[in-house]
């Protein structure tokens, strides 16, 4: 089934999309990918440990199978755990001295849960996209005279040598330098309502379009500075 984003990600897609390269800024948007790596992911430059719980639900579906609550407890790249409790698929994995155990249940890790986490723990995760792919800036915005978000566009081709098409990929910024929204191939997330942790901007609330009508919101319900490796039984 395909995917669809939400109305303001399509916006800003068919926008960006529409834009001549002639228009496109040729600033690289280096500096804030990497200001937006350090200050909008839990796990990038600057971590510190932490304790978290966040919950996936559809608000407009009590029924919804995409469900899940995920808890994790972080020292360092090297030491931490994760818990997922979803509805057909469970995890739980243990890192010690860099040395990972894994226990599964349920035929597959579903791409929509694997992006939520993405977007909570590393959002950027692989920030060098961004330079691998040459976006640009192309979008600035402004409410009344003041600065509020910035995107940089990217358009490359994917598949295969005898048959590839073009692809986009945007990035958008708010004016504190903390992501807003993420559209590329396979992963898309909008970050919203983001508060202080340690020296980090990090959203609390997380929306995703996983298929046609059905809108996704991560919700942070826990956000703390220390707590055991291991969640409590």
């Amino acid at each position: 089934m395909a995917r669809v984003v939400n109305l303001t990600r399509i916006s800003t897609l068919l926008l960006v999309a529409m834009l001549p390269s002639c228009f496109a800024s040729t600033d690289q948007p280096d500096s804030a990918v990497a200001k937006a790596n350090k200050v909008s992911s839990l796990t990038g430059p600057g971590a510190q440990p932490f304790h978290l719980r966040f919950t996936i639900s559809e608000p407009a579906n009590g029924n919804s199978p995409y469900t899940a609550t995920v808890e994790e407890f972080w020292k360092a790249a090297n030491e931490w755990t994760r818990s997922i409790d979803s509805p057909g698929f469970r995890q739980h994995v243990i890192v010690q001295n860099g040395k990972s155990t894994e226990e599964d249940d349920g035929d597959y890790f579903p791409l929509w849960l694997r992006n939520f986490i993405t977007a909570t723990v590393d959002p950027l995760q692989d920030a060098s996209f961004w330079e691998k792919v040459s976006a640009r800036i192309v979008i600035e915005g402004s409410t009344k005279g003041r600065h509020t978000t910035s995107c940089a566009r990217a358009q490359f081709k994917v598949g295969t040598t005898e048959i590839n098409n073009d692809a986009f990929a945007v990035i958008c910024f708010n004016s504190d330098g903390s992501l807003s929204s993420i559209v590329r191939p396979g992963y898309d997330m909008e970050f919203h309502d983001p508060q202080p942790f340690g020296k980090k901007r990090i959203a609390y609330r997380y929306v995703d379009d996983p298929e046609p009508g059905t809108e996704l919101v991560g919700q942070i319900s826990i956000l703390g500075e220390d707590g055991p490796v291991e969640p409590d039984p």
